[in-house]
């Protein structure tokens, strides 16, 4: 998995600010917690036969710390979902389903009178150019019942900026940080508690001349890591 984050050389900026999260699904199952920092939750129960389907839509909003603080080149994004479906009854079933990639999955012995089904997944990914907002969606599945069933579903998700951090440079007569060329600078990327490697710095003019303007590009694996 590649990250790519492009950073001003001359003055050298930092990015400030967060992401916000934002919850929509189906209607009839749909409990939230506080605007930008909840879950949603499915839970439905009863006779007879429950299901839980249909697309949730997870919106991260950029929330900028100060005036000036731009949304970053990269994010590290993690969705979390569990699911629980739960039935009783002579013949009864149960099936759940995050609809997220590296699943697990767990299924009730065989019973002819009770049936329950278990799916988490923790899916994580960079968003190149997330910009001011951008989207993920999946689809949970849920059903259970012939008496009785029960079907919950919560999803909850985080984003946190790839960062990088410049030592090194210098201070500029009007006061930024710049770096020229041949000039030594250490990067120091961070992203919650993401693990990076094959760290590597590719630096390229412009376009515009002699005195052009110094851009440094940063490139990194994620070999693991949790966003919080």
């Amino acid at each position: 998995m590649i990250a790519a984050i492009a950073m001003l050389a001359a003055p050298i900026a930092a990015t400030a600010g967060h992401y916000n999260y934002y919850y929509s699904g189906p209607a009839k199952y749909l409990h939230l917690g506080p605007a930008g920092a909840g879950t949603f939750f499915a839970n439905v129960g009863g006779g007879g036969s429950q299901t839980v389907s249909g697309e949730v839509t997870v919106t991260f909003v950029w929330a900028r710390d100060g005036t000036a603080d731009d949304p970053p080149a990269s994010t590290f994004v993690t969705i979390n979902c569990t699911t629980d479906s739960e039935a009783a009854g002579p013949g009864c079933f149960a099936s759940a389903s995050c609809g997220l990639p590296g699943n697990t999955t767990t299924t009730s012995p065989p019973n002819p009178y009770q049936a329950w089904q278990n799916d988490s997944a923790t899916y994580t990914f960079v968003q190149g150019e997330p910009g001011d907002s951008f989207t993920y969606k999946l689809s949970p599945s849920l059903a259970a019942g012939i008496s009785w069933g029960s079907c919950q579903a919560t999803v909850s998700a985080w984003a946190t900026p790839v960062l990088l951090g410049v030592a090194g440079a210098t201070t500029g007569a009007d006061g930024g940080r710049q770096a020229i060329i041949g000039q030594h600078l250490q990067a120091s990327p961070t992203a919650g508690q993401a693990v990076f490697s094959q760290a590597a710095w590719t630096v390229f003019e412009d376009g515009s001349g002699a005195n052009a303007t110094l851009f440094s590009r940063f490139t990194s694996s994620l070999t693991s890591g949790h966003a919080d």
